[in-house]
């Protein structure tokens, strides 16, 4: 009986209604028979049963055999499968080109914010905007989701994005080693809730349970705007300060020049670059904040400031000013940047590297 129930709902998946799915079923066990058969076995009225096998004939589970009294057989399992398969096929081809044309309107008006529902919806998403990223990636993510989108993350480093990676529980799946081997930038946490930002401006943001099939009271957001990713930006660089780094952290001078649009970013990699004992500059573009005019300037990186509602950075220019550099929105820097440059040299400093490294990982 369990196994019976089990195969109507496959069938019922497939497009039958219960009542076809226990038809259906009935003449795979029978083979060849006549209505009456059916009717005895099911308990079924004349006139529903030849309703149902109408349906069952249109829809091509059944094969009739005209005469008196006319026969009918079930059509192949395996036939109607593949035959379902070309149909979806063709039916994702139609809307492949309705999501050409969806995105081309969509991405027209902006800011955007739009409602995300289950597991499967977004994997599609995050996938989406991790293989659009160009310069940088904030994700907090749990090992389950992960696993699906660290190719997508892995081929992101290796076209140069800049990727911090905050990965729940704390106890790493050993499948997941090579992956996070790769993005290098790693910390681990005990619990947390899905967030990704890219390129400071896209992003998906909500608590697991929303990213599951069977749960449809909570939702997450996905968002297309600056706002929504300066606030979690925030909050992302507060819980990415609060970890540890997953692996011994080392600096590959062939990743510089580095490019940034978070300056939090920014600020997190500075204080591991000096850490290691080089000396920072940083090119910046962006607006004075008092006039709102815009400003380009460089110079070495003096000192970082984090606290509580500011993160910022101090550069002293080539003509001896020093400029404090904040984000988007800031009121108290000097400089609302938009676009900022590292680039590194070696420090005259007496600490080695290697020093400087085991003292900022312990930290």
């Amino acid at each position: 009986m369990l196994e019976n129930e089990t195969i109507i709902s496959k069938l019922e998946r497939l497009g039958l209604t219960r009542l076809e799915a226990k038809v259906y079923l009935a003449l795979l066990k029978r083979g060849v028979c006549k209505a009456s058969d059916i009717m005895s076995e099911l308990q079924i009225h004349q006139p529903q049963l030849y309703n149902v096998i109408l349906s069952l004939q249109k829809k091509g589970f059944i094969i009739v055999q005209e005469g008196k009294p006319k026969l009918y057989s079930p059509a192949s399992p395996l036939g109607i499968l593949e035959r379902k398969i070309l149909e979806l096929k063709k039916l994702r081809d139609h809307l492949k080109v309705l999501q050409e044309r969806f995105e081309e309107k969509s991405s027209q008006i902006t800011p955007h914010m739009w409602v995300i529902r289950g597991y499967h919806n977004v994997i599609y998403q995050a996938r989406k905007l991790i293989n659009e990223a160009q310069v940088e990636i904030q994700i907090l993510v749990s090992q389950k989701i992960f696993k699906r989108l660290k190719e997508s993350l892995v081929a992101a480093k290796r076209r140069g994005v800049h990727i911090c990676l905050m990965l729940y529980p704390d106890r790493i799946d050993k499948s997941l080693m090579q992956a996070i081997k790769e993005i290098k930038t790693v910390k681990v946490a005990s619990t947390g809730q899905f967030c990704l930002i890219v390129d400071s401006r896209l992003g998906i943001y909500g608590p697991d349970k929303a990213f599951t099939d069977d749960y449809v009271t909570d939702y997450g957001l996905l968002f297309n705007e600056p706002i929504t990713a300066c606030i979690l930006a925030q909050y992302l660089y507060y819980v990415w300060t609060s970890l540890d780094y997953f692996f011994p952290i080392t600096v590959d001078p062939k990743e510089f020049p580095k490019k940034f649009v978070n300056h939090r970013s920014a600020v997190s990699e500075i204080d591991k670059l000096k850490a290691a004992g080089y000396l920072v500059k940083a090119r910046v573009r962006g607006r004075w904040v008092k006039s709102g005019k815009i400003f380009s300037g460089e110079g070495e990186v003096v000192e970082t400031i984090s606290k509580p509602l500011s993160t910022s950075f101090i550069i002293k220019l080539n003509n001896g000013k020093e400029v404090r550099v904040g984000g988007y929105d800031t009121k108290i820097d000097d400089v609302e940047a938009e676009c900022i440059v590292l680039e590194i040299h070696k420090s005259s400093k007496n600490k080695t590297e290697k020093e400087k490294m085991k003292s900022f990982n312990k930290s």
